[in-house]
């Protein structure tokens, strides 16, 4: 096996075929590492890293594993520590990397080419999904040569398994919460009209969900008294961007949940 980093956004754009393919190949199922996530941050979030730096590994000449990262200057209350963290900031849900390999296998790579190097402090990837193996074999990995790695495991994955159809599910509930739902949605559909799921898609459509998801999650922080992420019109650009890069693949699953003429949520999935 072979490593190299990546330092251009340019050279990553050629890579991205290959990328996505090992993507789909591995079944990791995580959009946060998906090239147009990486290079759509990228393009609106670059002026905040110092450098780009995404490690790949190839064995006989083909990609098998890679971790987008950034390196980050950060502030005086944290030392101006030089830290290697994942690409997308606070938008990515997991940090993992993309990998075949076994976490043990790619920990040694990553070790390897991490010892060489002396512009960084701290590699810290803050999300990494419970029962991930890179947690088990990163708990092996004792600091040596002055690496320190902070890897956290995150994002217990809550979820309500319809696959038997929605009267099973509520077979599994108590009887005084399925008591509580069918009471709140007579309530809302007495209130507002019949409820109804409606699925978005194209681009027009995705753009305009943005639109109302972003005046939606302002509206609902500042009734707390509290500031919305996407009061910042560059985190909205880029989700927008994202989103309907996403509908083109046809890899988005949105939705509108409206009771009557009135928006009660929006999904983006």
């Amino acid at each position: 096996m072979t490593y190299h980093w990546i330092n251009t956004i340019e050279a990553f754009r050629k890579l991205t075929p290959e990328w996505d393919a090992l993507l789909l190949r591995s079944r990791q199922y995580n959009p946060f590492l998906l090239s147009e996530f990486i290079t759509t941050w990228w393009t609106h979030y670059h002026k905040q890293a110092a450098e780009l730096q995404i490690f790949v590994v190839y064995q006989n000449d083909r990609l098998v594993a890679g971790l987008p990262l950034c390196l980050m200057r950060s502030s005086q209350r944290d030392g101006w520590a030089r830290r290697l963290i994942y690409i997308g900031g606070w938008a990515a849900n997991y940090t993992e990397p993309l990998s075949i390999l076994s976490g043990s296998e790619f920990l040694d790579q990553l070790r390897q080419a991490l010892g060489t190097r002396h512009d960084w402090d701290l590699l810290e990837l803050s999300d990494i999904r419970g029962g991930h193996p890179l947690v088990e074999a990163g708990q092996c990995w004792e600091p040596d040569h002055g690496l320190v790695v902070r890897l956290t495991p995150d994002h217990a994955n809550f979820a309500i398994d319809l696959s038997g159809g929605v009267d099973a599910y509520f077979a599994t509930i108590s009887k005084k919460l399925r008591r509580d739902l069918r009471a709140k949605r007579r309530h809302a559909e007495q209130r507002y009209g019949p409820i109804r799921l409606e699925p978005v898609g194209g681009s027009a459509e995705v753009e305009r969900l943005m639109e109302r998801y972003v005046a939606f999650s302002s509206q609902t922080f500042r009734n707390r008294g509290r500031r919305s992420t996407f009061d910042d019109v560059r985190q909205a650009a880029f989700f927008r961007e994202f989103l309907t890069m996403m509908d083109a693949h046809g890899w988005l699953d949105a939705h509108v949940l409206r009771a009557g003429e009135h928006v009660l949520a929006i999904s983006v999935g």
